[in-house]
C-alpha cells in the first residue's frame, strides 16, 4: 500500500506495509528469546551490588547492565491495555515474559504511594493508597519469576493532590520534602508501609527481596530547580529561617553574614533574617551578589544532601533495607552549570539517575501528553543534532549511572535511531542502566488513545516497532558488551565551591532534554558540538575535591562534523546524516540513506534510496560477523499510524522564530504502517547462505534469496518484517547465552555483562 501523507514529510510517497502481529506464544522455534540472558528467577543469589569501579554487579559476581523500560501494566483501569483489538485486560505474567523474551531484564514502576485525597479523603497524610501497593507488590512478583528485576519510584510531587485538611499551608507539594518536618514524618510513614511489610505474591518485603533492584527516592523535585518558587508562605518562611540558623553558624552572627555579603539586601531581609533570592539570580545571567547566590546554593545543595543521608541511614537501620538507593532524578533550573551541584546533593545514596527525553516542537491543546488534530511538529534527529542527545552527560567518577526515563517522545517520525544509538553509546559511555518511557500494554502497542476516551494518540507509548521492535538487537548488543567502553574517561575534577559559585565546566551537558523544547536549534552552537564530540567520545566524569585540577585537554573538535568514538567503534557524521556502529560481532547504521550514500563498515556494506532507517547486523553465537554462522539482521524504518495525514504548516515560537513543520490534519488508526527499506545489504562471510524472514515474535515466515558473491552474503532489505535470520545452509547451534560463562568479581573492558 500507498501512504501517500508522507510525501509531506519526506521527499516521496513510500511503500509501506502493515504491523499487526499475534499474540506472542514463545515458542521455542523462535530465532530469538533473550530469557536465558536473564536469571531464573531475578535476585536468585544475592542483591545487585556496585563494584569498585561504581558498577552493577549481580549477587553472583556477575557483572550487569540494565536494558528495562517503565511499565503501567497492571494498575488502574485507566491503564488497563486492550492492545491489537483484544477485550482482555493486561497479564503481567505475559508481560513480563514479553520482555524477558526482548531483552529487556529490569522494569521500573512509577507509583504514587502517598494517600489519595479523592479516594481516601479521610486518610491522615501518613497514611498510604494501598492499591498503589498492591500493584508495585504484584509487579515485583511478575518480573521476578522471568529473570527481570524492578526499580520502584513512589513519590512524584507534581503528581500529588493535597487534601486541605493535612494543613501543609499549600496545595503544591514541590520542594517540601526536603525541609518540612512533618512531610519528612509522612514520608518515613510512607517508607515502612511500604518496604516493611510482607509482599503477600513473594512471601518477603521489598527491603528484603533481592528482586529489587533499586529504588528512588524522590521523582523529578530539587530545591535547584524553577519549582522553588512555589514554596511560599509559611513554608517558605520556615525555609528562610533555617537559611539564616544556617548563615549564622557560617559566619558567626547576623553582622558577619552582612559584611561577606557587602551589605546587600532584598525584600524580607531584616537585622535577624535573610530571605531567599529569587532562582532567576541564580543563574549565569543573574545579577545578584556573588558571595550571597553561592551560600543560597550552597544552602539548598546541603539542604537535599541531608534529607537524601537521613533518609537513607532510616531506610538501612531503621527498615533494614537491603536493595540500593538512587536518591532523585532531576535538574537544576541553570543545567550547564548547575548540574554537578544537584549530582553532588546525591552523594549519601549509591546511585546517580536523571531523565531526559529526546523531544521534538510540539504545539496542541494538550501535546504535554498526547497527540491531537490539528497539532503542530516537526521530525527531528540526533543524526542532525548531536549536541541534542540525550546521553550527553558528565557522570559523577565511581557511581553508577542510569537514565531512570527517556524515549523519542510522539509526534517524531524519526525514532528508530533511538534505540541502537543508546545501546552502543551507552556501552561505550560506561551507562549502567537505560529505562524507556512507557508501556501500559502486555504486548505491542498500536496506535491508540493516550487515555481511552480523549482522540488522538499517545505520546509516551514504547510498545511500538520502532522502539520495542528494535530490542532484540539492541538490547543484546548492550548487554553482550558488543561495543567497548571508552578507553580514558575526560575526567574534570571539581572542589565544592566552584559548584557553589556555579562556575561553568570544561565540558557542560546539553540543555536539550525537555520532551517539548521551544525550538529545534537550541543548544546547537559550535561550543555545543565540540562538547558533544566529548560526550560521544567516551565518558566524561566529574570528581569532587578539596583541590580542583586542569581538565584534560579535548580529544577533537567538531569542525570536521564527525564524532568518533575513543574506542574507532562509533562515528556520528552529522553533516552527512549518519551513525555506524562497528565491531566484531556487531555492525551497523542509522542514517538519512538517500543523502549519506552507501555505507560500509569492515564486514557490512548498505545501499538504500530509502529517505531514512536503521539496520543492524548482529552475531547471535558470539563469534565475528565475518565467521557468524547464525546472524541476526534488524531493520528500522518511518511508522505511522494507519491513515496519518499531515499537511505543510509554519510553527511560531515565542522567541520569534518561525519554522517550517507539519500540521496534523487526521492521527489516524491502528494497525502502525511502517515504510519499506529499499536496497541491498552485503555482508563478508562465505558461511551464509541461507535467509528466513522472522515475524514480529521471532517465528520464521518466508524464505529470502541469498546471493553469495566475492564470499559475501547480499539480500534485499525490502521485506516486511523487521528482522531476518541469515545462517550457514548446514544448520548451527543456536545462540549460547552469556550467563552460562564463567562470573567475574571485578569487570574489566572486555568483561561479558548481561
Amino acid at each position: 500500500m500507498f501512504l501517500a501523507a508522507w510525501g509531506v514529510c519526506y521527499a516521496q510517497a513510500q511503500e509501506t506495509w502493515e504491523f499487526a502481529p499475534s499474540r506472542d506464544t514463545f515458542d521455542p522455534a523462535a530465532a530469538f528469546d533473550w530469557r536465558t540472558l536473564n536469571e531464573p528467577v531475578a535476585g536468585q543469589d544475592g542483591f545487585v551490588r556496585v563494584d569498585k569501579a561504581g558498577d552493577f554487579v549481580l549477587g553472583s559476581g556477575q557483572p550487569a547492565r540494565f536494558w528495562g523500560i517503565t511499565t503501567y501494566v497492571g494498575r488502574e483501569p485507566e491503564f488497563v491495555a486492550k492492545p491489537l483489538g483484544r477485550q482482555t485486560e493486561a497479564d503481567p505474567s505475559h508481560h513480563a515474559r514479553f520482555l524477558a523474551k526482548r531483552g529487556v531484564n529490569l522494569v521500573k514502576v512509577l507509583a504514587a504511594i502517598h494517600p489519595d485525597p479523592a479516594t481516601q479523603p479521610d486518610a491522615p497524610l501518613g497514611a498510604i493508597n494501598p492499591d498503589e501497593r498492591e500493584w508495585i507488590w504484584k509487579t515485583v512478583a511478575a518480573m521476578k519469576k522471568e529473570g527481570i528485576y524492578t526499580t520502584i519510584t513512589f513519590y512524584w510531587p507534581a503528581h500529588a493532590s493535597v487534601n486541605p485538611a493535612w494543613d501543609l499551608g499549600t496545595d503544591d507539594l514541590h520542594g517540601l520534602l526536603f525541609f518540612e518536618p512533618r512531610m519528612q514524618a509522612a514520608y518515613r510513614s510512607w517508607l515502612k508501609q511500604l518496604f516493611a511489610e510482607k509482599n503477600p505474591h513473594t512471601g518477603l518485603s521489598l527491603a528484603e527481596d533481592p528482586a529489587v533492584a533499586f529504588i528512588t527516592l524522590v521523582h523529578e523535585d530539587s530545591l535547584l530547580f524553577w519549582t522553588f518558587e512555589k514554596i511560599k508562605d509559611k513554608n517558605r518562611a520556615l525555609l528562610a529561617r533555617q537559611f539564616t540558623g544556617w548563615l549564622e553558624k557560617k559566619y558567626g552572627s547576623p553582622d558577619g553574614v552582612r559584611s561577606a555579603w557587602s551589605d546587600e539586601k532584598v525584600p524580607g531581609d531584616t537585622a535577624t533574617h535573610f530571605a531567599f533570592l529569587p532562582a532567576w539570580q541564580l543563574l549565569p545571567t543573574g545579577n545578584a551578589n556573588a558571595c550571597r547566590s553561592a551560600d543560597q546554593t550552597e544552602f539548598l545543595t546541603q539542604t537535599m544532601r541531608q534529607f537524601y543521608a537521613e533518609t537513607t541511614k532510616f531506610l538501612r537501620e531503621e527498615i533494614g533495607f537491603k536493595p540500593l538507593i538512587n536518591a532523585g532524578n532531576w535538574r537544576p533550573l541553570s543545567e550547564p552549570t548547575m548540574f554537578d551541584a544537584e549530582r553532588f546533593a546525591y552523594g549519601p545514596t549509591e546511585i546517580d539517575g536523571f531523565n531526559r527525553y529526546f523531544g521534538a516542537v510540539h504545539q496542541g491543546l494538550q501535546s504535554v501528553w498526547m497527540v491531537g488534530r490539528d497539532d503542530l511538529f516537526f521530525n527531528r534527529s540526533v543524526l542532525r543534532e548531536p549536541a541534542a542527545f540525550p546521553l550527553n552527560i558528565r557522570q559523577v567518577e565511581g557511581r553508577p549511572f542510569v537514565m531512570n526515563e527517556s524515549s523519542w517522545t510522539a509526534p517524531n517520525a524519526y525514532v528508530a535511531e533511538g534505540p541502537l544509538m543508546v545501546a552502543a553509546y551507552s556501552a561505550l559511555i560506561g551507562f549502567d542502566g537505560f529505562l524507556w518511557f512507557a508501556s501500559k500494554d502486555d504486548d505491542w502497542s498500536p496506535p491508540q488513545s493516550a487515555n481511552g476516551y480523549n482522540p488522538g494518540l499517545a505520546k509516551w507509548d514504547i510498545a511500538t516497532p520502532d522502539t520495542l521492535g528494535q530490542f532484540p538487537g539492541d538490547a543484546l548488543l548492550f548487554r553482550r558488551g558488543d561495543v567497548k567502553r571508552g578507553e580514558s574517561p575526560f575526567l574534570e575534577t571539581r572542589t565544592v565551591s566552584s559548584l557553589w559559585n556555579r562556575e561553568l565546566p570544561a565540558v557542560p551537558e546539553s540543555t536539550i532534554m525537555d520532551p517539548n523544547p521551544a525550538a529545534k536549534d537550541q543548544g546547537q552552537t559550535t561550543a555545543n558540538l565540540t562538547a558533544a564530540v566529548q560526550f560521544l567520545s567516551g565518558p566524561v566524569q566529574v570528581g569532587f575535591s578539596s583541590r580542583q585540577e586542569a581538565p584534560p585537554p579535548f580529544s577533537e573538535n567538531a569542525t570536521d562534523g564527525l564524532a568518533r568514538s575513543s574506542t574507532k567503534e562509533l562515528t556520528l557524521d552529522w553533516k552527512n546524516n549518519v551513525f555506524t556502529v562497528d565491531t566484531p560481532s556487531a555492525q551497523g547504521a542509522a542514517a538519512f540513506f538517500a543523502k549519506a550514500g552507501p555505507v560500509k563498515t569492515r564486514d557490512l556494506r548498505i545501499e538504500s534510496t530509502s529517505p531514512y532507517g536503521t539496520v543492524l547486523a548482529i552475531s547471535l553465537d558470539a563469534k565475528p560477523l565475518a565467521e557468524s554462522q547464525r546472524v541476526l539482521i534488524q531493520l528500522g524504518s518511518l511508522v505511522r499510524p494507519k491513515g496519518f495525514v499531515t499537511e505543510p504548516a509554519e510553527i511560531k515560537l515565542p522567541d520569534g522564530q518561525v519554522l517550517a513543520g507539519e500540521k496534523i490534519l487526521q492521527t489516524g488508526t491502528a494497525p502502525w504502517t511502517i515504510a519499506y527499506l529499499e536496497g541491498t545489504l552485503a555482508l563478508n562471510n562465505p558461511h551464509l547462505t541461507k535467509a528466513t524472514l522472522l515475524d514480529a515474535n521471532g517465528m520464521p515466515a518466508g524464505n529470502v534469496p541469498v546471493i553469495q558473491k566475492d564470499a559475501a552474503a547480499q539480500i534485499s532489505l525490502h521485506h516486511p518484517s523487521l528482522y531476518l535470520l541469515l545462517e550457514s545452509g548446514e544448520g548451527h547451534a543456536r545462540f549460547t547465552p552469556p550467563s552460562t560463562r564463567k562470573p567475574k568479581t571485578q569487570p574489566d573492558a572486555n568483561s561479558t555483562t548481561l
